[in-house]
């Protein structure tokens, strides 16, 4: 059968384990399956933009409601863009400058801090991993269950094996099928370009800035 919507995938569950009593359990099955990819995938199809304006003396803006987290971090003065490096809350509070043109930035609660505060109006552009959008009767359907099915089959059965209480090995049958299906999606983003967005070391990609010297 064809499982491209939520209730699609809830009947296959209930067909691969042969049993019709577990349709409010699947929803939870679904549910743990969602909050386990989102902490592993982090796919190009995941990655999402938003802009927000910082004016003078305005160091924070909030995060988006949908982030997982943050690929890069842009400023622009209208004339010129750089990318902020990001650096730890302790390290920049007693660093920099408290006002200035902005180099950095840092994750604090449910925003994203800028340092120095902002001299002037600035236009910050945030590239960011954005969680799965979770199935429910008003989100039938999305992006990944739509490219990898067994992904969510696979990851919702691995949860509902404890459940069950198997003890007969599906449940670890059950878990490599779904490693291999998360396998599979982060082979698709491997170029001849280089390794995977999700396989960068810590640095990647941002310059760096002298904390101590000021420069570069």
């Amino acid at each position: 059968m064809a499982i491209t919507t939520k209730d699609e995938l809830i009947a296959a569950l209930g067909n691969w384990l042969e049993r019709s009593d577990l349709t409010d359990r699947a929803a939870d099955f679904i549910t743990l399956a969602e909050a386990q990819m989102n902490r592993t995938l982090r796919l190009r199809d995941m990655e999402t933009r938003s802009t927000a304006t910082l004016t003078t003396g305005d160091e924070f803006f909030n995060r988006p409601a949908d982030f997982l987290e943050e690929k890069s971090l842009t400023l622009s003065d209208g004339s010129t863009s750089w990318e902020l490096d990001p650096k730890p809350i302790e390290i920049l509070e007693a660093a920099l400058p408290a006002t200035g043109r902005p180099t950095h930035y840092a994750l604090t609660g449910g925003a994203i801090h800028v340092y120095p505060k902002p001299d002037k109006t600035y236009t910050a552009t945030l590239i960011y991993y954005a969680r799965i959008p979770a199935l429910s009767d008003t989100q039938p359907t999305n992006w990944l269950l739509t490219r990898a099915p067994d992904a969510y089959l696979y990851g919702a059965l691995s949860h509902a094996a404890p459940f069950l209480e198997d003890d007969t090995g599906t449940g670890s049958a059950f878990a490599t099928f779904y490693g291999a299906a998360i396998g599979g999606l982060k082979a698709e983003q491997k170029t001849k370009a280089g390794r995977m967005t999700s396989d960068r070391p810590p640095g990647h990609g941002h310059h760096r800035f002298n904390i101590n010297t000021g420069g570069y």
